[in-house]
């Protein structure tokens, strides 16, 4: 049985457009993929847990989220996912999903949280890369999941005021502020840096609040950004 349309109600930020060569483990996509049965493209909406090469070409491999019942989807994520705000920023800003960095190494992921918990959805694929077609990066609405409670920062997950493309953006202006891709940092890092350069998190949250802001107003566009990073 398949659940995408159940799924596709409950995500948010629209969608954004990514490379195959930057998939990498904590996205949820959709893309375009040939059935091995009816030789048709099909639609298809997989958490990736990462890539690797067959000696055939490279595969990906990820979890079919539309084979997991919804109840059973969520008592999974409850398992893996982070609660630590810092770290649940960097990820937000990634286009990724709040899963705990066990999901950067796979074969862990998969022996720890997928086969004693989701293996009998026969929800694990493989993919092959150059057969995916037209992937973009989804999220789901975590609030609305109710994994999280009333102290998680609002500014920490996306819901259905973001846009992924404003993140993205958000992305962009706090790596000048930084003058350093975010994307390079271990969570470590990542706080310590953010407590060096802001000196408190309370101050990190307000700049990142300018942040969404600038990046949502649609009097701003990516084309002419004139945010000026130096101000902090």
């Amino acid at each position: 049985m398949s659940y995408y349309a159940k799924y596709l109600q409950r995500l948010v930020g629209g969608t954004l457009v990514i490379s195959r060569n930057k998939l990498e483990p904590g996205h949820i996509i959709s893309f375009r993929y040939k059935s091995e049965t009816t030789r048709r493209r099909v639609n298809r909406l997989v958490l990736v847990l990462g890539k690797y090469n067959s000696g055939n070409g490279m595969l990906l491999h990820g979890l079919n989220i539309e084979h997991i019942p919804e109840p059973e989807l969520y008592n999974f994520l409850k398992r893996v996912i982070i609660k630590d705000t810092l770290s649940l920023i960097k990820r937000k800003l990634e286009i990724k999903g709040p899963f705990s960095q066990l999901i950067d190494r796979p074969k862990s992921f998969y022996v720890k949280y997928i086969k004693p918990n989701l293996i009998e959805y026969d929800c694990y694929r493989t993919y092959k890369i150059f057969e995916i077609k037209q992937p973009k990066c989804y999220m789901l609405n975590w609030k609305q999941l109710k994994l999280y409670d009333n102290t998680t920062k609002p500014v920490a997950l996306i819901d259905k005021h973001d846009t992924l493309q404003s993140v993205s953006r958000s992305k962009k202006l706090l790596n000048e502020i930084l003058k350093i891709d975010v994307h390079m940092l271990n969570n470590a890092k990542f706080k310590s840096m953010i407590k060096e350069r802001f000196g408190s998190l309370s101050s990190f949250y307000e700049i990142l609040e300018d942040l969404e802001n600038y990046t949502e107003d649609p009097n701003t566009s990516e084309a002419d950004d004139d945010f000026n990073a130096t101000r902090y």
